[in-house]
């Protein structure tokens, strides 16, 4: 995938992360979501807001995190 290409809102995600928190199952600490603030805030500063990888590139992050808390 072209990153130009992609949408600004993944609308599959962002439903996915919702029913998560309806259903309880969304546990992030507060350390883990700061992380990744700070990252994509360093990668944002070195390589320009317009050149940033696509929000979520390791796809599958969120369930290797969700799979080890089960």
């Amino acid at each position: 995938m072209v990153i130009g290409s992609a949408p600004e809102v993944r609308e599959d995600r962002v439903k996915e992360l919702k029913d998560s928190i309806n259903r309880n199952q969304y546990d992030r600490s507060g350390e883990e979501i700061a992380d990744k603030m700070i990252s994509r805030s360093l990668v944002d500063s070195i390589l320009g807001e317009s050149e940033r990888p696509a929000a979520n590139t390791d796809t599958n992050s969120d369930a290797k995190v969700e799979a080890d808390k089960n």
